[in-house]
């Protein structure tokens, strides 16, 4: 993990833990490898608990990501993992 910060991991049922330093690689990953689908993405975030749920968590664009997808966790972001994950898919690396 080349920075704390927008760190995201994948836990889960029959799973080794999986660490990403960027949220769009994880969400690749997990496209691509329908093994992983039954795992929960867990992202880095600030304040006493160090992982959240990718699913409670909000997101924002514009930040200058490890990987260059250029969306993280934000504590006043507006968009859902659904949201990030559907921009992701738009777009690719290095333009958001």
């Amino acid at each position: 993990i080349s920075s704390q910060r927008f760190a995201v991991q994948i836990v889960g049922p029959g799973l080794s833990w999986r660490f990403y330093d960027d949220l769009g690689c994880a969400l690749k990953d997990v496209e691509e490898k329908p093994e992983l689908s039954s795992g929960r993405l867990f992202v880095h975030a600030e304040g006493p608990n160090p992982w959240i749920s990718a699913d409670e968590a909000r997101f924002a664009r514009g930040f200058a990501t490890p990987m260059n997808y250029g969306i993280a966790p934000a504590a006043n972001g507006t968009l859902t993992l659904a949201d990030a994950r559907a921009l992701l898919k738009r777009q690719p690396r290095g333009t958001m």
